[in-house]
């Protein structure tokens, strides 16, 4: 979880998104974890890293979808973090 941690703080900074994009599938597997601490900051991570996708990229993030749309609703409310990566 602080490894997420440490690539979603780093994705924050553009000049970082060279390095991390071969991260990228990594994460979208972690947003299937049953720790939900570790799912949250890898939503966080990916949205992070979805600032400035190009068009290029996409195909990287596509398989993220499918969690961020099952998990809309998480324990009576809406899941800020899948939405916000949607």
């Amino acid at each position: 979880i602080m490894l997420l941690q440490c690539i979603a703080n780093m994705a924050v900074d553009p000049e970082n998104e060279p390095y991390l994009r071969r991260a990228i599938p990594q994460i979208v597997r972690r947003t299937d974890s049953t720790v939900e601490m570790e799912c949250v900051v890898a939503l966080q991570a990916l949205t992070n890293l979805s600032a400035s996708i190009p068009p290029s990229q996409v195909h990287f993030f596509v398989p993220a979808i499918p969690h961020c749309l099952n998990h809309l609703w998480v324990k009576g409310e809406v899941n800020l973090h899948s939405l916000r990566l949607l």
